[in-house]
């Protein structure tokens, strides 16, 4: 949550869910990962979800601490009120056969496992690709095709769910964090994060605090 002065302050809150936090409080909901989840990439918020929204943030900006599982059943009913109206999770069984149907090449799973693997170093997506058997240009396009993705806004992806779990659940320092992610200096991962998600990470990790406070040691 952030405050963004131009001529009122005006919080608004950001959220970053994971497909598998939801599948694992409701089964149907495994699919949320799925490229066709969400026919439409913006929807407008019903009334409902707004006030569950807002009423999320007045607490977030009050409360020193917000339990766990309270913050996590609000979270999942605002998310249940978008996703009932905007999302296909009613066709849960047509969304899996779909899945599937459409195998995923055994080279493009892969290059995923390999910038998993070496998502603390400085690897180049041409490495990737041709450790993968593939010309950079037919990597590019058979990555896209079965993922939806570039390779590099895949590699961006794997950065922010990394950086976001280090935030959250550690206090490691910005500068070990921006190092365990690949950025030569603290000063780029910040400007990554700021790009990708519109706050700085000493700001995320503010308003995670408010909610849990960290458990991990500082280094």
């Amino acid at each position: 949550m952030r405050a963004i002065s131009r001529k009122l302050a005006t919080p608004f809150c950001l959220l970053y869910i994971e497909p598998g936090w939801l599948a694992e409080i409701q089964k149907q909901l495994t699919v949320s990962a799925h490229p066709h989840f969400f026919p439409q990439p913006c929807v407008a918020l019903p009334r409902i979800a707004r006030k569950l929204a807002q009423d999320l943030a007045a607490e977030m900006l009050v409360a020193d601490r917000i339990p766990a599982v309270r913050l996590e059943s609000q979270l999942f009913e605002l998310m249940i009120t978008i996703i009932d109206r905007n999302s296909e999770w009613r066709n849960f069984n047509e969304l899996l056969r779909a899945a599937g149907r459409q195998t995923m090449d055994p080279r493009i799973r892969r290059a995923m496992v390999l910038m998993r693997e070496q998502i603390g170093g400085a690897f180049e997506l041409d490495q990737i690709a041709m450790q993968c058997g593939l010309s950079r240009a037919h990597f590019y396009a058979l990555f896209r095709r079965h993922t939806n993705l570039t390779p590099t806004v895949y590699a961006n992806v794997l950065r922010m769910e990394t950086a976001i779990r280090s935030l959250t659940a550690s206090n490691l320092p910005l500068a070990d964090i921006s190092l365990d992610i690949g950025f030569s200096a603290q000063a780029h991962f910040t400007r990554f994060f700021r790009d990708h998600l519109g706050i700085t990470p000493s700001e995320y990790r503010r308003v995670v605090d408010v909610i849990e406070p960290a458990t991990g040691t500082i280094i």
